[in-house]
């Protein structure tokens, strides 16, 4: 066959698309020319072959395959979507109404779950890979899913090393470059969001995004009360709560056409099985929070406590500058630095000295002073701080790696650790033992000594949420996310480099912060749970979406920043222990 370009109608950074003619039937066709070439290109064309066969009413069809030979380039022949891209109609349009929305939403469900079951992933499922098919004379439209495969198979030959897929539509777990079925199902529901209010969730820059589909739960206020069962059910943290497959959302979008608006049958579902508390933990859990005051504080991001044994005050990071609230006076005061507090160590509880980093310098605060002192110019982003206990060696970390530094700013060792989008996490458990958590491709804990040499490396099943000291039975806990199929999220205790304990976390948790003396678990139902050796010791239920928070011993006070919209509160919480205090 023959070609005709007769204009161009996209581009992006790999390919453009022509509206092309075939020079013998006239038919019209859209040729999608790639720009890169070699191996890598061919062997991606070779496996891309096979999807032609993909013949659905719901899928973009894929007519010819055109290697490249010489200066010409490799090219697809696609059907030819009149009216554009769904993105072109929501930049026209804005939202959808209910029906109109449920009706793309059907059409791409029939056409996923014909390539599902045929083991085709799409990994890239977006606005711009749906396609709009006007029939102007049955006065209907038609919605069919493109590029379906395209990712997949090139991810397999150039991308072996990275995330895939748009991160304003990713799933969780593909940031950690693992995709499953319900991935696709995932970025179905930012679509359906999208265009049942005209604009996604989560918002910001990679990095940004990743923390907010793995942390933050969606506000679905906006959706309609008949949709929002089914947008909340894509929008699962864990692959296996989402729903079970394309099918299953398939007959939700039904049901909710038919205005009965409910869910499929609980079978639709793949949620990992709760584990009931054992009786040592109801036991143990019989500390409570009980509110102590609130303060409205627009723009607080972070929470940290310095000296926290000796002074009872939490500093409170915006985007420019960091304040402090003076917890037993319940005044806050503006100004402490006008840098934005980044990462924060103490040595030990008992330590008068904390030590933090900003976006700009690494400083100390004595408990006995209100200034603290600068020690030196930071050269790097930090993420992550610690302390050894005879304070002779910070430890910095970010995405990139580890970095021993003296207190006078020498630096003294690097550790590569390759984190990508997932910030490190560090604990000392000695003088000669330190731990630090990587990932979220390859996980480990790597145990460095003092000179920076590693001791040895600990593989880990799956990214870990948070790493905590031990207390009973080994040296550290461990929180790790799922797998990736039905596995739920757990915690392993770990003795040197040996697994000594596994237990099922139940309830999915999104988030964890590790404050010392316990975790903070972030529940997908809202709850949060403080957790001590894998035991709860005090739980509740906030109102809104929790951004941070923070303990704080000498006040013997929990502190968390609470966003409900519009507003942004400073939440303080005596924790009251009616048994025996261990903290």
């Amino acid at each position: 066959m023959a070609y005709e370009n007769l204009k161009l109608i996209g581009s992006g950074a790999h390919a453009v698309v022509h509206l092309a003619r075939d020079t013998l039937t006239g038919e019209l066709y859209a040729v999608k020319e790639f720009l890169g070439g070699g191996k890598a290109a061919h062997l991606f064309f070779r496996e891309l072959s096979s999807l032609v066969a993909l013949q659905h009413p719901h899928i973009v069809r894929c007519f010819d395959v055109i290697y490249g030979q010489g200066n010409q380039r490799n090219k697809l022949v696609l059907e030819y979507a009149a009216g554009g891209s769904l993105r072109d109609m929501l930049n026209q349009r804005g939202a959808l109404p209910l029906a109109e929305a449920i009706q793309v939403m059907r059409d791409v469900a029939a056409g996923l779950s014909y390539a599902h079951d045929r083991q085709v992933l799409h990994r890239d499922l977006k606005p711009e890979n749906i396609l709009v098919f006007p029939d102007p004379s049955a006065g209907t439209t038609t919605y069919k899913v493109a590029d379906l495969g395209i990712a997949n198979h090139l991810a397999n030959v150039l991308d072996q090393q990275k995330p895939n897929g748009s991160p304003a539509y990713m799933a969780p777990e593909q940031f950690y470059d693992s995709s499953t079925y319900a991935s696709d199902l995932y970025s179905l529901g930012i679509i359906f969001y999208e265009i049942l209010t005209g604009d996604r969730p989560f918002h910001g820059l990679a990095a940004e995004l990743f923390a907010k589909h793995a942390k933050e739960p969606p506000d679905l206020r906006p959706i309609p009360e008949g949709a929002r069962p089914i947008v909340e059910a894509l929008l699962r943290k864990l692959p296996g709560e989402r729903l079970r497959s394309a099918h299953s959302l398939r007959a939700a979008l039904d049901n909710c056409l038919g205005s009965t608006a409910s869910l499929p049958a609980p079978e639709a579902f793949s949620a990992a099985p709760a584990v009931a508390a054992s009786p040592e933990a109801e036991l143990e859990a019989t500390q409570r929070l009980e509110p102590w005051f609130t303060v409205e504080l627009a723009g607080s991001q972070r929470l940290f406590t310095l000296n926290p044994a000796q002074r009872p005050t939490v500093y409170i990071v915006d985007e420019r500058t960091t304040g402090f609230l003076e917890l037993e006076r319940r005044r806050f005061v503006p100004y402490f630095l006008p840098e934005r507090i980044c990462a924060a160590a103490t040595s030990s509880p008992a330590s008068t000295t904390s030590y933090f980093a900003t976006n700009q310098s690494l400083y100390a605060l004595k408990a006995d002073r209100d200034a603290p002192q600068r020690l030196f110019q930071l050269r790097l982003p930090v993420t992550s701080l610690a302390v050894t206990p005879s304070e002779t060696l910070l430890v910095l970390a970010n995405q990139r790696g580890a970095f021993g530094y003296s207190p006078e700013g020498r630096q003294l060792w690097e550790v590569e650790l390759c984190n990508y989008l997932q910030s490190p996490q560090i604990i000392i458990l000695g003088e000669d033992d330190i731990l630090v958590a990587s990932g979220p491709i390859r996980p480990a804990v790597t145990c460095l000594d003092a000179s920076g040499g590693i001791k040895r490396r600990i593989p880990l099943s799956s990214p870990a949420l948070s790493i905590m000291r031990s207390s009973i039975g080994g040296d550290f806990h461990v929180a790790l996310f799922g797998d990736g199929s039905q596995r739920p999220m757990r915690m392993a205790t770990f003795a040197g480099d040996r697994q000594v304990a596994e237990m099922d976390l139940g309830e999915p948790v999104y988030a964890a912060n590790h404050h010392g003396h316990f975790t903070t678990f972030f529940h997908s139902s809202g709850r949060v749970s403080l957790v001590l050796d894998g035991l709860p010791i005090a739980e509740y239920r906030p109102d809104g979406m929790i951004l941070d928070d923070a303990w704080s011993p000498a006040a013997r006070a929990y502190v968390n920043i609470e966003r409900r919209l519009p507003r942004t509160f400073i939440n303080v919480f005596r924790l009251i222990a009616t048994t025996p205090a261990t903290l």
